[in-house]
């Protein structure tokens, strides 16, 4: 079974669109295809920002997803190497502790800018990063 960390767009945009890939990505852990890990840090990000911009139904969906979907809280902390912390924006690192606490196969995330960049690409990371539509395009 393959351990995926959902970061906050991920959240964000399942709570936003409940047909599209993000979405489809948390169905998939309920029936078993993956195990999704999150953190409390991705989940009150992913509340603040639906809070903030989107609808009350965002936000009512938000919390169906984290009572429906069997989520696996990590407890992020601890440091992470100099070249892998230097390689993310600091407002990311705490996603790379959670990624490497639950020792995951994936990270599925919609930053592009901040995790699909040269300087990301060319450090050495013990999980793959990738999108929701990659990640599903790969089954």
């Amino acid at each position: 079974m393959r351990r995926v960390l959902l970061d906050a767009s991920v959240i964000i945009a399942a709570c936003g669109n409940s047909k599209g890939g993000s979405a489809l990505v948390l169905e998939l852990a309920k029936v078993g295809y993956c195990r999704a890990y999150i953190s409390a840090r991705i989940i009150n990000e992913a509340r603040v920002n639906i809070s903030q911009k989107m609808s009350d139904d965002a936000l009512v969906r938000l919390y169906q997803y984290l009572a429906d979907a069997p989520l696996v809280l990590v407890k992020a902390g601890g440091r992470v190497s100099g070249p892998v912390e230097s390689a993310f924006p600091i407002k990311d690192v705490h996603v790379v502790q959670a990624a490497i606490k639950a020792r995951v196969d994936i990270v599925l995330t919609l930053d592009r800018k901040d995790f699909f960049n040269a300087k990301v690409k060319a450090t050495k990371l013990p999980f793959r990063i990738l999108t929701p539509g990659m990640f599903l395009q790969s089954m």
